[in-house]
């Protein structure tokens, strides 16, 4: 942390010799002239002070998480002038990039941008490319979206952003069909306008929406990120919040690295996930009823 928020001996040598640090520390009163070098280094140097406190602060609320009783994010909030919802992101990304695995070149954006919804590799890997490769924020948002969107994949061995090469193939117009060939289809359902059962993950999404209501849940919001689905479940005369996740098998969960603290329930089509550490709604099973 020291090295993050200090200054070089070079760099207070000038601030004490041609600056003055204005009353309550809000600002520099320049003195006499700056060389360009000084002037250029000094700039960067406080801008990496600036760019820490948000690492710093955010450290102190995951300290706290299991130490203090509620309140510390609006406490927190109103020490600092920002937004609970701020804070807590500020809480959330260092508690998945924790201290030891951050890059002194890299500013707050890049961790934030890669903190969430990839595995602890995918970070680290992420990360030494956007310093290796001096990537802006943008830039490792645009990696990281693709990543998962499944459209490529980091090479671990060579830490490079591997392409898919599966050919494409011209298809003359007039030779377009929705159905092409080799397509599968699951079990026969013929359920309310679905013919057959799911074969992949957005099948079940669509499934758990034909039935949500039948199984006592109601839908609020279905998004591209982890947990899938935020939703309210029927407990008895009122409504619990709950946190969803779509996988077409259960133990998909786990390969695809999921937080099982930051989700309530699994709806799936195959469940084989023996000992599930979190809930798990099998649809195939339902509908056999």
């Amino acid at each position: 942390m020291n090295q993050l928020i200090s200054l070089s001996s070079a760099i207070s040598d000038v601030i004490k010799a041609k600056c003055q640090v204005a009353c309550g520390g809000r600002g520099l009163e320049i003195r006499t002239d700056l060389k360009y070098e000084e002037w250029a280094t000094l700039v960067g140097e406080l801008s990496r002070i600036q760019d820490s406190y948000q690492f710093m602060i955010g450290d102190l609320i995951a300290y706290g998480e299991d130490r203090y009783d509620r309140g510390r994010y609006l406490r927190a909030s109103e020490l600092t002038g920002r937004k609970f919802q701020t804070i807590h992101q500020w809480a959330s990304a260092c508690r998945a990039i924790p201290p030891h695995r951050r890059k002194f070149n890299l500013k707050w954006v890049h961790y934030y941008e890669s903190a969430f919804n990839l595995t602890t590799t995918q970070q680290d890997h992420l990360l030494q490319l956007a310093e290796n490769n001096c990537w802006s924020g943008d830039r490792l948002r645009e990696e990281v979206n693709l990543i998962k969107a499944g459209y490529h994949d980091l090479d671990v061995d060579h830490q490079s952003i591997v392409l898919p090469t599966v050919p494409k193939k011209a298809i003359p117009k007039h030779k377009v069909r929705k159905i092409q060939a080799g397509e599968k289809f699951g079990d026969r359902l013929d359920f309310k306008g679905m013919a057959f059962g799911p074969t992949n993950e957005m099948g079940v999404v669509a499934l758990f929406a034909l039935l949500a209501d039948r199984l006592g849940y109601c839908i609020e919001l279905v998004r591209v990120r982890f947990p899938d689905c935020l939703a309210k479940k029927k407990v008895g005369d009122t409504w619990e919040h709950c946190e969803i996740e779509f996988e077409y098998r259960s133990s998909d969960f786990d390969k695809h690295g999921h937080d099982v603290d930051s989700c309530d329930l699994i709806v799936c089509w195959h469940d084989d996930w023996d000992d599930a550490p979190i809930p798990v709604l099998c649809l195939k099973d339902y509908i056999k009823k």
